[in-house]
C-alpha cells in the first residue's frame, strides 16, 4: 500500500470496502466503520475474513471533507488520530453513541480540543508498550501474512466484544495479535510456500544469516550468503512490507543476487543500524546501503542517526518509488522523474543526512477511487542502482593498487591557458593529490616533481583543441607520447555509439554533429577529429601516471560552430564528448571518477530536470554506473546540487580562499586619511577649511559624485562646517568603509590547503583575516563600543586602523590568551569582546581542520561515508566549516519566511525611494535576475521584494509553510509621496532565473499567481501597473496571432528562463566569438531566444520570444541579487550572461 507519508499528499475520498454505508440494521450483520489514514489491510481482511458474509467493513479517510457522511446503522465505530475532524462529525458520532453504537479511539484524546470523551466507550491512548487488545491488533494489521491474519481477527474480534450480537458471533473465534516487529531483516525467499502465518522476517541479524548461509532445504536457486562477496544493506519503511508493496524490494534483491553480492534488507533498520548492519564484533557487514527512506534517517533524533552513518562509514545511496509524474496534475512535472511535490521528503530530507543520489526504483500506482496504490518496479532503474551500489561496495572492497581512476579537468574555452576550476588551482591540487594517493598505495608511477612539471604534461597532451586550430591537434597527436593521449578509431567509436545510444538521441548527434565515419565535416562541426593516412581517429586528451589518469572534460561545442551558438535552444554533446565517455567505459573501465572542481558540464547536459533515466537520459547515459566523486567550492550550493541530482555526484565540498577585509590602497587611502584628519579634534576651523577644500578636489579627481549620489560637487564648497561634517560622517565615510571592509580572495585555493599564518605580520597573516571577516560586524560593532569611544573616534574604528587586526591575532596565531591578548592592544577587557573572540578560536579550529579535503576524497574512493553539511561561503555561514562535507540544499516551501519578508519589504521600499528620488515618479516595471544559489543565501528575501512591489505577500500555515499569496490593500503599499491619496502603484516585475526552474519551482509558481492576483485588482487612488501591462502584452499577443485564451494566460505571465531540460544561454560563448556579430543587437537576440521561454501556472516552458521582448520594453528598472563574499561581478561569466544580457535585451 501507499506509504504513510506519500498519503500526507492525497486527500483521499470516502472509500467503500464492501457495503455503502448506511447499510440495514438486521441481527445477520454487524456493521463496521473505521475512521483512519490506511485502509488496504481492512480491504483486504474484508474479503478473507472467514466470516465476511456477517460483517460490513466501511473505511472512511481521515481526509475526507466528510460532508456526505452519516453513521446510521453503525454498530461499531473505530477512530485514529482524528483532531480537527470532530468539528465535522461530533455530532453525529454522539448521535450515533446515543443510538447504541460502539465508539473506540486510539489517539485522538492526545489533544483534546475537540474531542468529546464522554461519547466514547473506550478510548486508548496509542503509546507504546500496547497493553490493550484494541491497540496490538490495530498496530499489527497489513496485507500479508501473519498482519493479514492480524485484521481478519481484529475484525472477528471487534464483532464479537462490541458488535451486541451475540446470537450471531457466539460461536465466532479469532486468535489473539501477534505482533509485528519494531524492525527486522525481510528476504523475499524466505516466505513460507505452504504457511502464511509463518513470520518471513528476522528479529536480528544473526538469525538472519544462519538462514541465508544455510543451502540445505533451500531453493536451488537461491543465494547463498558469501562473505567474501560485496554486500549491500536496503532499508525501507514498514509500511511497505505490511501494505504488502514489496515488489521494487523483491526486484532489487534479486537484482543485487544476480550480481553475486549479499543482502540484508530490512523494514524499519534504519533505526538502529548497529543491530542490524554490524556483526559482534561491531564491524560492518555491508559495504554500502540503498536507502528507501524517506525523509531524515532518524526523525526522533537526527543526530544519532548521521552519527550512526558515519559509524557505518560506507556509502549510502537513495532509490525512490514515487508517484506517477505522468499523472501529476503540477504543470511543473512534465520533464521530471520525481514530481515536485515529492523532492523535499524524499530527496532533500535525506541529503541533510549525507545520502545521495537520487535514482527512481519504482512507480506508486496510485488508485483515487479505491485508495490503494501498488508499487510498479522500473527494471531498468533497478539494475542501474544495483550497478552503481556494487561499484560503490567494490571501493571499500579493492586495494588501492588495483584500483584504476579517471581524474577529469575543466578545460574551457579549449586551449592551454584554461585549466581552471572556480577559485581551485587545478594543477597544483592534482599534483597533490596524486602524490597522496600514491602514498596511499594506489599504482601512480611517474608523478613529475613539481606543479609546473604536471602543468607542462598536461599542456602538451591533456587539452582540448577548438576546431579552429586543427595544426594544434595535428601537433598534439603527431607528437603523442606513451603516457598521453589515446586514438579511437571512428569505426569502433560508430559501434559504441549505434549500440549504447537511443536512437532519437542519436538522430539529434547527428543532425546537428554530422556523421563523421561517412563525411568530410565542415571545421566548425570536426571537434577534436584527427585523420591520416590510416583513418580517422577521435582525440582523448589524456596524461597517464600508472593507472590514475588525468582527463580534461571534452568541449561541449558550442563555442565551436556558430549555428549552433545562434539558433539552437538543445544542443546534443559532439561526437567526442561522446567517445569520452564510452571510452572510458569500454576502454580505460575506471573504479571512479574524480570530477576536479567547479564545474564541469556532465551535469548540464540536456534531459529530465530532477530523476534522471538511465535509457534516455544523456548524463547517465554517459556516466553509467561509475562512482562520481565532486570536489566543488563550498560557496557554490546552487550549482553544486545539480550536479548531485542530475550528475550523480558525491559532492565533498572545498575551501574558498582566503577572504580578507579589502582595505584601501592608493588615492582612496589618501582620501580616507583626509577624512580622518578633517576630525582630529585639535584642529582650528581654518584647518578643518582646508581639509574640507582637500576632501572636494579629491572626489571631483576620483570621479566619485556618481558614487555618492552628488549631482553637483562644486556644491560641497558652499556647505557650512555641520552640513560637510554630516556629509562625509554619513556619506563619504560610509562609502570608504564599505570599500574597506569588502572581503576579497587572496588566490586560488589548494585542496586541503587552509589560511596561512605569519608570526610576525598580523596584516599578513591570512588565517587572522579569515576569522576576522567571520566574525563580522556584530565583532567590529562590539568592539568599537568598548574600544572606540565616539567622543574620541566619531567615525569609529578608523579606516587605517591596524590594532583590530592585532587583536585577533594576538589570539588566533600566538595563542595569546584573550584576556592578555586585549590588555595589550586596548590596555582593557571587555567581556562582550571576550565571547566574540572565544567564537573566533572555534572558527580557527574549523578552518583548520578543512585540511581534510584530499582524506576526504580517498575515503570516498575507499567507499567511505563523507558527512553532512551546509554549505555557502564561510563568511555568510561559519558552519560551512570545516569543508570536506557532502553539502545540502535548503526547504524552499519554507521561504520566504516571515523574517525575510519583512527584509525584502524593506527592500522593494528602499527600492522605490531611491527610483523616486532620481526620477520624481514611481518605476512601471522592474525586472530581477535571480539565481538559485542567492536564494539558499537570502531565504527567499528578493522574492519577498518582488511580492511587495506587486503589492502581495505571502500565505504561511502553521509550520511556517507557504501555501499561497493575498493581496495587500493598495492604501497599504509603501513608500507614499501624497499624504492625500494613501498607498501607491502596484509595480510590474520580470523574473529572469537560472537555478530556480529545476530546484525551486514552487517559488516560480508563487510568483506567477502573485502576478495574476495583483493584474486582477482595481487600482483605487493609482494606476495598476501589473494590469496596464498584462493588457498591452495581449494585445500584442493577439496581433501575433495567439488565440484569445491563450494570448490571456501568456499577458500575466512574467518568470523566464532557458528551454525546460536545457541549461546553456550562449550570451558568453557570444561575446567571445566576437568576430560573428557587428553589434549588440546580436548578443540580445541570443540571449531573447535562449531565455524566452515562459514559466508559471498555465504553461510550464512554453517558448514566446516575444513575451519576454515585450515585458523586457518597458522595464525602468533592474535588480540583481548577490550576497556571497566571493564572487563578485566579474568573477565568472554568469553576471553578464544573465543580468548583463537581460538589460542589453531591455
Amino acid at each position: 500500500m501507499r506509504t504513510a507519508q506519500s498519503r500526507l499528499l492525497v486527500l483521499c475520498a470516502v472509500i467503500l470496502l464492501m457495503l455503502a454505508q448506511n447499510v440495514s440494521a438486521d441481527g445477520n450483520h454487524v456493521n463496521i466503520t473505521f475512521i483512519c489514514y490506511d485502509g488496504s489491510a481492512l480491504a483486504t481482511a474484508a474479503q478473507s475474513n472467514p466470516y465476511n458474509s456477517s460483517i460490513n467493513v466501511t473505511y472512511i479517510s481521515g481526509y475526507s471533507d466528510f460532508n456526505n457522511v452519516t453513521f446510521e446503522n453503525q454498530d461499531v465505530i473505530f477512530t485514529y488520530m482524528l483532531w480537527s475532524q470532530f468539528e465535522d462529525i461530533g455530532d453525529d458520532l454522539e448521535s450515533a453513541h446515543k443510538n447504541g453504537t460502539a465508539l473506540i479511539d486510539i489517539s485522538s484524546a492526545i489533544d483534546t480540543t475537540y474531542i468529546n470523551t464522554s461519547s466514547y466507550d473506550l478510548i486508548f491512548t496509542g503509546t507504546k508498550p500496547y497493553n490493550s487488545t484494541e491497540e496490538k491488533f490495530f498496530y499489527n494489521m497489513g496485507s500479508r501474512g501473519i498482519l493479514k491474519k492480524n485484521t481478519e481477527n481484529f475484525l472477528t474480534y471487534l464483532a464479537k466484544t462490541y458488535g451486541d450480537k451475540p446470537e450471531l458471533t457466539k460461536n465466532w473465534v479469532y486468535e489473539n495479535p501477534v505482533e509485528f516487529p519494531e524492525a527486522a531483516i525481510y528476504h523475499p525467499d524466505a516466505r513460507s510456500a505452504t504457511n502464511e502465518s509463518q513470520p518471513d522476517w528476522f528479529e536480528n541479524t544473526t538469525d538472519y544469516l544462519e538462514w541465508y548461509s544455510n543451502s540445505a532445504n533451500s531453493n536451488e536457486s537461491r543465494h547463498i550468503y558469501d562473505k567474501s562477496k560485496p554486500t549491500i544493506g536496503i532499508w525501507f519503511h514498514a509500511s511497505d512490507y505490511t501494505g504488502d508493496n514489496l515488489e521494487v524490494i523483491d526486484e532489487l534483491v534479486y537484482d543485487l543476487e544476480g550480481k553475486g553480492c549479499n543482502v540484508i534488507a530490512g523494514f524499519d533498520t534504519f533505526n538502529d543500524i548497529h543491530k542490524f548492519y554490524f556483526d559482534e564484533n561491531g564491524e560492518p557487514l555491508v559495504q554500502c546501503v540503498i536507502s528507501l527512506k524517506s525523509f531524515r534517517l532518524n526523525y526522533d533524533d537526527p543526530d544519532k542517526g548521521v552519527q550512526e552513518l558515519k559509524d557505518l562509514d560506507v556509502p549510502v545511496l537513495t532509490g525512490l518509488v514515487v508517484t506517477n509524474p505522468a499523472n501529476s496534475t503540477d504543470i511543473a512535472d512534465g520533464n521530471r522523474g520525481i514530481p515536485s511535490e515529492e523532492v523535499v521528503y524524499k530527496t532533500l530530507l535525506p541529503s541533510i543526512d549525507g545520502i545521495f543520489e537520487y535514482i527512481v526504483v519504482g512507480i506508486d500506482n496510485y488508485d483515487s477511487e479505491t485508495g490503494e496504490s501498488n508499487y510498479e518496479p522500473l527494471p531498468s532503474q533497478i539494475d542501474w542502482m544495483a550497478n552503481r551500489s556494487v561499484n560503490w561496495a567494490n571501493l571499500k572492497l579493492e586495494n588501492n593498487e588495483d584500483k584504476k581512476v579517471a581524474v577529469i579537468y575543466y578545460n574551457y574555452p579549449s586551449g592551454k591557458d584554461n585549466i581552471v576550476a572556480n577559485y581551485l588551482n587545478s594543477t597544483q591540487s592534482m599534483f597533490e593529490l596524486l602524490n597522496a594517493m600514491n602514498k596511499s598505495g594506489y599504482e601512480v608511477s611517474g608523478i613529475p616533481e613539481n606543479s609546473s612539471k604536471l602543468m607542462e604534461m598536461l599542456q602538451a597532451q591533456g587539452i582540448n583543441v577548438g576546431s579552429w586550430a586543427p595544426g594544434i591537434l595535428n601537433g598534439m597527436v603527431e607528437n603523442r607520447t606513451e603516457w598521453g593521449l589515446q586514438l579511437i578509431p571512428m569505426d569502433t567509436y560508430k559501434e559504441w555509439f549505434e549500440s549504447e545510444i537511443p536512437e532519437n538521441l542519436r538522430s539529434n548527434v547527428t543532425a546537428e554533429w554530422g556523421e563523421p565515419w561517412s563525411e568530410d565535416l565542415p571545421q566548425n562541426k570536426s571537434v577534436m577529429i584527427y585523420e591520416n593516412e590510416t583513418g580517422k581517429y577521435i582525440v582523448i586528451p589524456t596524461v597517464r601516471f600508472g593507472n590514475v589518469w588525468l582527463m580534461p572534460q571534452p568541449a561541449r561545442g558550442t563555442g565551436q560552430n556558430n549555428d549552433t551558438l545562434y539558433h539552437s535552444n538543445v544542443v546534443p554533446p559532439t561526437h567526442q564528448y561522446i567517445a569520452f565517455y564510452l571510452w572510458l567505459h569500454h576502454e580505460f573501465q575506471p573504479d571512479a571518477l574524480i570530477n576536479m572542481g567547479t564545474h564541469g558540464t556532465h551535469e548540464w547536459l540536456p534531459g529530465s530536470t530532477y530523476g534522471m533515466n538511465r535509457t534516455s537520459d544523456w548524463s547517465p547515459l554517459l556516466l553509467q554506473d561509475t562512482p562520481n566523486i565532486y570536489p566543488y567550492i563550498v560557496a557554490n550550493v546552487g550549482e553544486g546540487i545539480t550536479a548531485e541530482y542530475r550528475g550523480n555526484a558525491l559532492i565533498i565540498d572545498h575551501l574558498t580562499p582566503t577572504l580578507e577585509r579589502g582595505g584601501l590602497y592608493g588615492d582612496l587611502q589618501n582620501l580616507s586619511t583626509n577624512v580622518e584628519g578633517y576630525y582630529d579634534p585639535g584642529i582650528s576651523s581654518q584647518t578643518k577649511a582646508g581639509y574640507q577644500k582637500a576632501i572636494i578636489n579629491e572626489i571631483i579627481a576620483f570621479n566619485l559624485s556618481v558614487d555618492l549620489g552628488i549631482d553637483n560637487v562644486t556644491t560641497l564648497q558652499n556647505y557650512n562646517e555641520t552640513e560637510f561634517g554630516n556629509f562625509v560622517k554619513n556619506s563619504l565615510h560610509e562609502y570608504l568603509e564599505d570599500i574597506g571592509n569588502e572581503n576579497i580572495p587572496y588566490g586560488m585555493h589548494i585542496l586541503s590547503h587552509v589560511p596561512t599564518t605569519n608570526k610576525t605580520d598580523p596584516e599578513s597573516d591570512e588565517l587572522t583575516g579569515m576569522v576576522r571577516a567571520m566574525l563580522g560586524g556584530n565583532f567590529e560593532e562590539n568592539v568599537t563600543a568598548a574600544f572606540y569611544p565616539e567622543s574620541a573616534y566619531p567615525l569609529g574604528i578608523p579606516l587605517n586602523d591596524t590594532k583590530v587586526t592585532k587583536l585577533v591575532w594576538e589570539v588566533v596565531t600566538n595563542n595569546t590568551s584573550i584576556s592578555k591578548a586585549q590588555t595589550a592592544v586596548y590596555g582593557k577587557t571587555n567581556s562582550t569582546v571576550t565571547l566574540d573572540l572565544e567564537q573566533g578560536l572555534d572558527y580557527k579550529d574549523r578552518l583548520r581542520n578543512c585540511d581534510v579535503e584530499i582524506d576526504r576524497i580517498l575515503s570516498a574512493l575507499s567507499g567511505g561515508f563523507i558527512p553532512p553539511a551546509s554549505g555557502l561561503d564561510p563568511i555568510m555561514n561559519p558552519d560551512a566549516v570545516p569543508t570536506g562535507c557532502n553539502y545540502y540544499s535548503i526547504n524552499s516551501k519554507l521561504y520566504p519566511s516571515e523574517a525575510t519578508w519583512e527584509v525584502g519589504k524593506s527592500l522593494a521600499i528602499q527600492l522605490l525611494e531611491d527610483y523616486y528620488k532620481e526620477h520624481g515618479e514611481y518605476p512601471k516595471k522592474v525586472s530581477f535576475s535571480r539565481f538559485g544559489v542567492e536564494f539558499i543565501a537570502d531565504h527567499g528575501t528578493l522574492e519577498a521584494e518582488v511580492l511587495y512591489l506587486l503589492g502581495v505577500k505571502p500565505v504561511w500555515d502553521e509550520n511556517g509553510y507557504v501555501t499561497g499569496v493575498e493581496a495587500i490593500p493598495e492604501e497599504e503599499l509603501l513608500p507614499n509621496y501624497d499624504t492625500s491619496k494613501p498607498g501607491r502603484p502596484r509595480i510590474d516585475v520580470v523574473y529572469s532565473t537560472a537555478g530556480m526552474r529545476d530546484a525551486f519551482p514552487d517559488k516560480i509558481k508563487m510568483i506567477d499567481s502573485a502576478v495574476k492576483l495583483a493584474s486582477s485588482l482595481p487600482g483605487v487612488n493609482y494606476p495598476n501597473y501589473v494590469n496596464q501591462s498584462s493588457l498591452t502584452l495581449y494585445d500584442s499577443l493577439v496581433a501575433a496571432g495567439y488565440d484569445n485564451e491563450t494570448a490571456t494566460k501568456l499577458s500575466t505571465m512574467r518568470c523566464f528562463a532557458v528551454m525546460d531540460g536545457t541549461y546553456d544561454i550562449g550570451v558568453s560563448d557570444a561575446i567571445s566569438a566576437s568576430g560573428t556579430w557587428e553589434n549588440e543587437e546580436a548578443i540580445a537576440n541570443v540571449y531573447l531566444n535562449k531565455m524566452g521561454y515562459a514559466y508559471g501556472e498555465d504553461f510550464w516552458g512554453i517558448q514566446c520570444r516575444e513575451l519576454l521582448e515585450g515585458n523586457l520594453k518597458s522595464v525602468e528598472a533592474s535588480v540583481h541579487s548577490s550576497s556571497s563574499n566571493l564572487y563578485d561581478s566579474l568573477d565568472n561569466d554568469d553576471l553578464f550572461q544573465y543580468f548583463g544580457g537581460m538589460n542589453l535585451a531591455t
